[in-house]
């Protein structure tokens, strides 16, 4: 028998089926939206991980696109900072949330294929092409962001060969080094400024907001260098920001910028019946769980989505080994080691990381 807690998470990516397994989270969301549209806040979401930040993220991205009409909200991962510029992943970025704004626009607000822009960066400018205003206005900063400065250099080297050595001949080699352009803050916002009147006002739209996802890939004193060194982006308010970071004493840290007015963190759920929920909503099998395996799970973890399902499926395949028709406590306990020793791991993978990036 498959494993349905297996398989959650790869369901889970697609926006229908985050509709149908949405348990609770009201508060949160409530809060968000509250925060974004009637405050013009930006937000520090954090909590710790597989508490469902991400979700939330998700479920919010569609409220705000199907009830607030006048916000373009995007989703953009920071998982891969370091992939979107050739220095550090702190420079890259400003860049990186303004390709995956480009991106964003192009697909799902002009309705026209990634690889189409991303062919038009091989036109020669002669071509006879037939474009709106709002195509031309995200192919010019898509094409900026991709731009490279090229700086050559120069090397003198012998010609190979005793005929060269006796004329004392020389050749010329030439090594071209690229780097791409640190992007300033004004400069975000010129570009932002830039999309926000040819693609977005023509549509009513007036406002934008990014939700940055999965920065809590990098350490706590990582995530503080970005928020300082972005200050002036941040504080400029073209855009809007909802920054997911990860779990720290965020409401007693000093440092934490006055740009983001409004601090959230989630946490596990908090009443046992948003547990079963969540529980009853992704079991579709035959296979139950008694009342006193729920309650374990749900001491053991407080409501914490991630840790629970993971248990629930140890506790799955358990269940099944053995031809059990309900997951009891016991076998919930069983599970719970493995899950422990597992969380374990994740801590110190995030100690190592957080010593690494210091």
């Amino acid at each position: 028998m498959q494993n349905p807690f297996f398989t959650f998470n790869a369901a889970a990516e697609e926006l229908e089926n985050i509709k149908k397994m949405r348990v609770d989270r009201e508060v949160e969301l409530q809060d968000c939206i509250t925060a974004l549209v009637g405050r013009h806040h930006n937000i520090l979401l954090y909590g710790e991980r597989g508490a469902g930040k991400t979700f939330l993220l998700r479920v919010l991205e569609n409220e705000l696109s199907e009830r607030h009409k006048n916000i373009h909200a995007s989703l953009v991962s920071l998982g891969s900072l370091g992939l979107y510029g050739q220095q550090d992943d702190l420079s890259a970025f400003p860049r990186a949330v303004l390709l995956q704004l480009c991106r964003d626009l192009w697909t799902k607000v002009v309705g026209k294929s990634y690889l189409d822009l991303k062919e038009r960066l091989e036109e020669t400018g002669q071509e006879i092409t037939l474009r709106n205003n709002d195509e031309i206005a995200i192919q010019r900063v898509y094409t900026h962001l991709m731009a490279h400065d090229t700086a050559s250099r120069r090397k003198l080297s012998n010609s190979v060969g005793f005929s060269a050595i006796a004329k004392g001949e020389k050749s010329e080699e030439r090594y071209v080094d690229t780097k791409q352009f640190d992007l300033l803050p004004f400069e975000f916002g010129e570009y932002t400024e830039e999309l926000r009147k040819a693609v977005l006002l023509p549509r009513g739209i007036t406002k934008v907001v990014l939700l940055c996802d999965e920065a809590n890939h990098m350490s706590v004193f990582r995530q503080e260098l970005l928020l300082e060194k972005y200050l002036e982006l941040f504080g400029q308010k073209r855009v809007q920001f909802l920054f997911v970071a990860g779990q720290a004493n965020w409401l007693e840290n000093d440092f934490l910028p006055c740009c983001f007015e409004t601090t959230i963190e989630l946490k596990g759920f908090s009443e046992k019946s948003n547990a079963v929920e969540l529980i009853n909503k992704v079991n579709t099998t035959s296979i139950t769980f008694s009342t006193e395996s729920i309650d374990t799970v749900y001491e053991a973890f407080k409501g914490h989505p991630r840790l629970t399902l993971m248990t629930c499926a140890k506790a799955f395949d358990y269940a099944c080994e053995i031809g059990e028709s309900q997951i009891t406590a016991s076998t919930v306990f069983k599970a719970l080691r493995d899950v422990g020793q597992e969380r374990r791991r994740w801590n110190e993978m995030a100690k190592r990381r957080e010593v690494s990036q210091s």
